[in-house]
Order: C-alpha cells, then structure tokens, then sequence
C-alpha cells in the first residue's frame, strides 16, 4: 500500500483537491441547509409508505450520495443535523404572526 501511494500520489492528490471542490461547489451552489430539505422532500416523496426511520436513513444515503464527503461522517451527526432543519423548518411554517404589519398606502398626489 505505501509502494503505491508513493508511486501515485500526485494522481490521488488531484482527485482529492477534485472532490473537495465539487464538495464546496455544491454546498455555495445550495447550501447544506437546502440540501438536507432536499434530502427530506426526496424521502418523502420516494418512500411515503415507509416508516420513520428508514425514511430518514433514505435521507441520510440521499446526503451521502449527493454531498459523497459524508460518507466518511457518522450517520448519527447527519440524522442529528437533518432532523434540527426540518424541526426549524415546521416551527417556522407553524409561525402566526402577532401583528398583520402593512404598509401604509400611498397618495398619488404625493408621487411625482
């Protein structure tokens, strides 16, 4: 194994500075927030009659597959970091506001 790191090493060094890049260009692209409800709304979609669960895993394999970085983080801190988006993304549609806040109207004879 080392003989053939040291014979390819440039060759596996390009394809890591490779996969980092695609890494950082997709998390600009999207962001990791919108990836993992992504992650969430393909669960839900392809596997509405599978348990809680495993429709979570679907969503964790999803991450890995698009974000191929993941694979080497524990699955526990992408089920952790899944499930915290999607509790902020509930509580804020659950959100009523206290005041309708709008804009005062506009008198024509004060435009132009």
């Amino acid at each position: 194994m080392l003989e053939w790191l040291a014979a390819n090493w440039l060759p596996l060094l390009i394809v890591i500075i490779a996969i980092v890049g695609v890494v950082i260009f997709i998390l600009k692209k999207k962001g990791l927030k919108q990836t993992a409800i992504d992650a969430i709304v393909w669960a839900e979609r392809m596997y509405a009659t599978e348990e809680g669960k495993e429709k979570m895993q679907k969503a964790i394999d999803y991450m890995q597959e698009v974000i191929p970085f993941l694979k080497f983080i524990p699955d526990s801190l992408i089920h952790s970091f899944i499930q915290t988006t999607f509790d902020q993304i509930k509580e804020a549609l659950e959100q009523v506001p206290n005041d309708k806040k709008t804009l005062p109207a506009i008198n024509e004879d004060t435009v132009g």
